[in-house]
C-alpha cells in the first residue's frame, strides 16, 4: 500500500458494518459532559445500551473514584488525537475520509512529503484579478478569472487543482445528481 503522509491530530473512531461510529467496551475515549465545552480525557467505554447510547467511565478503570456517565451519545464521544508517522496505512483509518493529499499520493500524482497548499483561496483569485486590471483587462467588462491558477513551471497551484484535473473527478456527478437522474428526473 502507499505510505500514509504524516498526519497530525487524527481521530478515527471504530466503525460498524454500516460505517457508523461504534465504540467497543474498554475503548479509550474523550467525553464531552452535558453542558460543558471541554472534553474530559482518561475515559473508557463500559458498554453500549440498546438505545445506541454508551456508559462511560472517567478516571482509572475500577478505581473507587471513577465517575460513570450513562446515556452518553456518539456525538459527545471522540477518539483521543494522535499523530501517525509515514508508513503503511493504519487499519483504523480504513473507511474514514483520507483527504486529497492521500488520494493524490495513492495515484502517484505527488510524492510523500511534497509541499503544496490544499486549495486556492479568494486571496489568490483577487491577486490575479488585480494583475489583469493593471494590464487594462476588465476595465469596462467582467474579468473572468478562474479559481485555480493551474500549473506554473510544472508546479500545481494547489492539491485541489491536481485532483479536479483528473478525468474521473471531472465526470463525477454530485450527490443530488446521483440521486435524481437514475429516477428519470433532470
Amino acid at each position: 500500500m502507499s505510505p500514509l503522509f504524516e498526519a497530525k491530530n487524527v481521530r478515527a473512531p471504530p466503525l460498524d458494518a454500516a460505517g457508523d461510529a461504534a465504540f467497543p467496551a474498554g475503548f479509550k475515549v474523550e467525553v464531552q459532559r452535558s453542558g460543558e465545552r471541554k472534553l474530559t480525557k482518561d475515559a473508557a467505554v463500559v458498554s453500549r445500551q440498546e438505545d445506541g447510547t454508551y456508559t462511560v467511565s472517567i478516571g482509572a478503570p475500577g478505581a473507587a473514584a471513577a465517575e460513570v456517565l450513562e446515556g452518553v451519545g456518539v456525538s459527545s464521544i471522540t477518539v483521543p488525537a494522535e499523530t501517525l508517522k509515514p508508513g503503511p496505512i493504519d487499519e483504523r483509518l480504513i473507511g474514514h475520509s483520507k483527504g486529497v493529499k492521500q488520494i493524490l499520493m495513492e495515484r502517484g500524482r505527488i510524492e510523500p512529503g511534497s509541499k503544496c497548499k490544499a486549495a486556492c483561496g479568494s486571496k489568490e483569485k483577487k491577486a490575479r484579478t488585480a494583475a489583469k486590471a493593471e494590464q487594462g483587462i476588465g476595465q469596462n467588462e467582467s474579468a473572468d478569472v478562474p479559481k485555480h491558477e493551474g500549473m506554473t513551471d510544472g508546479v500545481p497551484c494547489c492539491l485541489e487543482f491536481l485532483l479536479s484535473d483528473r478525468p474521473d473527478f471531472k465526470l463525477q456527478q454530485n450527490a443530488i445528481q446521483e440521486l435524481i437522474i437514475p429516477r428519470g428526473h433532470l
